[in-house]
């Protein structure tokens, strides 16, 4: 289960499982990747439609079904994928036989907030404001490239103001163009803040589809509480995973360490 939200599988995952043992299987979300339609187009709505955790985890079944995989799965995720591999071992016990996770994401509003509220609602004033922990701290140029497409008025609440900026499909070409703006800063900062070993003055850009693409279904999760609400409610306010976490009593599960800080996705 790849990460993101919207990064997409990648043929690299499977180098993890020797497949003279394992059937390994790679799926990408619904928007991104080779999964059609997609988010990177101008209008998203089609791909964002019925795109929640819980239409993810209903795909996951679908895949078993559609594969004859009858028995116990090993289901290994990262970041996001680690998400939705909690969530979907939640949903169906009987189906996983262990958990191999890393950099784990809860998805809790704090978690989010780690990552992309930071000091950005005092930057303008004191760009070296530390009022609460945060990725920010540890990727400070990162931090301030991303913070400088974000309009001083959206900072409060990061979040919400990238979710207004991919709320509409672009209109012109100068609207796509600040579209684009935003959505490879968002995922230039994700990237930069991912890896230990990063040039946060690097001037690379991203691909424009897939910048489009991870952005705007990142966006669409983080907004919505990664749909996992009660009954898959959008709130962002929510403690699903944790809330459920005894569902899982009794399954072997790997994590690296490591990556247990909160909100490092």
């Amino acid at each position: 289960m790849h990460g993101g939200p919207g990064a997409g599988g990648h043929s690299s995952s499977a180098r993890f499982f020797n497949p003279q043992r394992y059937r390994v299987v790679l799926f990408d979300q619904r928007g991104c990747g080779k999964s059609t339609p997609s988010a990177s187009d101008d209008d998203a709505t089609p791909a964002l439609t019925d795109n929640t955790t819980q239409h993810l985890i209903d795909d996951v079944s679908a895949l078993r079904h559609e594969l004859n995989i009858n028995g116990k799965m090993h289901v290994f995720g990262g970041s996001w994928g680690s998400t939705l591999a909690l969530a979907y071992a939640i949903a169906h016990p009987a189906t996983v036989q262990t958990l191999i996770l890393r950099g784990v994401f809860l998805c809790r509003r704090v978690d989010v907030d780690y990552f992309f509220q930071g000091n950005a609602a005092e930057f303008a004033a004191d760009p070296l404001a530390m009022p609460t922990p945060g990725a920010y701290l540890d990727f400070p140029t990162a931090w301030r490239h991303f913070l400088d497409v974000i309009p001083p008025e959206d900072r409060g609440d990061v979040v919400k103001g990238l979710a207004k900026a991919f709320s509409s499909p672009p209109r012109t070409a100068a609207e796509r163009e600040r579209l684009v703006k935003f959505a490879s800063a968002c995922v230039a900062w994700e990237g930069s803040a991912s890896r230990l070993n990063c040039d946060e003055n690097s001037n690379s850009q991203p691909n424009q589809k897939y910048a489009l693409t991870a952005a705007r279904i990142l966006v669409h999760y983080m907004i919505n509480g990664r749909f996992l609400g009660a009954g898959g409610a959008a709130n962002r306010d929510n403690n699903y995973i944790l809330d459920h976490i005894a569902r899982l009593r009794g399954h072997p599960r790997s994590c690296r360490a490591w990556a247990l800080r909160p909100g490092v996705p």
